[in-house]
């Protein structure tokens, strides 16, 4: 199946999965506002739909694209590995929305946030993008700094500045003394005041 095919059928399947599960919340809470939901039915049909979506985003979707297809054990495993970790999250979120009432929601958060962050490192194994490549694509790509903005004045550098911080009271007079005459001082007789 083409690269162009393949994502339209998974733009498809997310935004089907995206509505269904909204829907789903949406009814959740307003059968808990009219009564009709029990609180451990609201929790299940919370768990549910979860479930559903992570098996319609991260099982059907590949599935139907065929992008698992002849890939290296490696890339399969890695894709494992992210699709379990996306179901971790999912049971933190669910965690957090079962107990948001209680003092433990703040720990389901936490598993969706943890699960989140490392998550990235298998689907970059998935996709057969290694650490390597990828630090050497941020070094690759600096940031535009202040002396690339403005080519008249120059930041200082690090070295610069703690040369600076360092520097004791004899070497900033002597410094005072030849950056000119001109230094403010109101009364006139241009006198060095020494720290």
């Amino acid at each position: 199946m083409d690269e162009n095919k393949s994502r339209q059928i998974a733009g498809r399947v997310r935004i089907i999965a995206l509505i269904a599960l909204i829907a789903g919340m949406a009814g959740i809470f307003y059968g808990e506002y009219r009564g009709v939901v029990s609180i451990t039915l609201y929790r299940v049909l919370i768990i549910v739909l979860l479930l559903l979506f992570w098996a319609a985003v991260d099982l059907l979707i590949p599935y139907l694209t065929g992008s698992l297809r002849g890939l290296p054990e490696k890339q399969i495993q890695g894709y494992r590995y992210y699709a379990l970790l996306d179901l971790v999250g999912y049971a933190g979120l669910a965690w957090f929305g079962i107990s948001i009432e209680g003092n433990t929601a703040i720990y389901g958060a936490l598993v969706f946030a943890a699960a989140t962050m490392y998550k990235k490192r298998f689907y970059n194994q998935y996709r057969g993008i290694s650490e390597d490549d990828e630090d050497e694509d941020e070094e690759a790509a600096p940031s535009a700094g202040p002396e690339e903005l403005t080519e008249e004045a120059p930041a200082a550098g690090p070295e610069e500045l703690t040369k600076e911080a360092s520097a004791g009271p004899e070497e900033l007079t002597e410094e005072a003394q030849t950056s000119g005459s001109d230094d403010g001082d109101i009364d006139g007789d241009n006198s060095k005041d020494t720290l």
